[in-house]
């Protein structure tokens, strides 16, 4: 409550205080300390205290790390490890970083892969990984590599098309599909290549 009533000093003593405390009674890689670590980042990067920020969001990913491999049998912890992979990217991509951001997408793309192969039944998973192939190709377009941007785009209109297959009446799963496809010929006409963004 206090973070969105833009009350960001207090929402910051208040999330380390429940760090403080998370800590004690579930040990360093429990599941409420790198929730917290989460959210402070969050409460942090608003504030523009960057370094900290990112610091503690890499600890978030190394107890979600630790959280997946000893809770095989839960899809949760895949999930949040992901997308805390995606807010460090994009830390280090507002920061100028982008040859950075890479790898850490690059990994978050292979932690929906897995996690969407170890649990078929959710679909979530598949559009989280969609979503991730469509962050890395956006770092790639950034950083000038548009043919592998290109590449990363294509990869994620095939899971949503995939998924649109599956669930036609999916609002989320045909605007994603149409948005990407859209950002994927723009990127083709501007690299020259006319035939390709036409047949898209």
């Amino acid at each position: 409550i206090l973070r969105e009533q833009g009350k960001l000093v207090e929402a910051e003593a208040l999330c380390r205080e429940e760090l403080a405390l998370a800590k004690k009674p579930s040990g360093s890689a429990g599941p409420n300390v790198a929730g917290s670590l989460l959210l402070l980042t969050d409460i942090l990067y608003e504030q523009g205290k960057w370094a900290e920020a990112e610091a503690l969001c890499r600890e978030a990913i190394a107890r979600f790390k630790q959280l997946a491999q000893e809770n095989p049998k839960s899809s949760d912890y895949p999930i949040h490890l992901g997308h805390s992979q995606w807010r460090l990217a994009e830390m280090l991509a507002k920061t100028g970083r982008r040859d950075q951001a890479e790898p850490i997408l690059r990994e978050a793309v292979q932690v929906f892969e897995q996690a969407a192969r170890d649990f078929r039944d959710e679909p979530f998973l598949r559009q989280e990984q969609a979503c991730s192939r469509y962050l890395l190709g956006d770092v790639l377009k950034e950083l000038g590599r548009s043919d592998e941007a290109a590449r990363e785009y294509q990869a994620a209109i095939a899971l949503y098309a995939g998924l649109k297959a599956a669930a036609p009446t999916n609002a989320f799963y045909c605007q994603q599909e149409a948005y990407t496809t859209w950002i994927l010929a723009a990127i083709l006409e501007q690299a020259g290549r006319l035939d390709a963004a036409e047949a898209e």
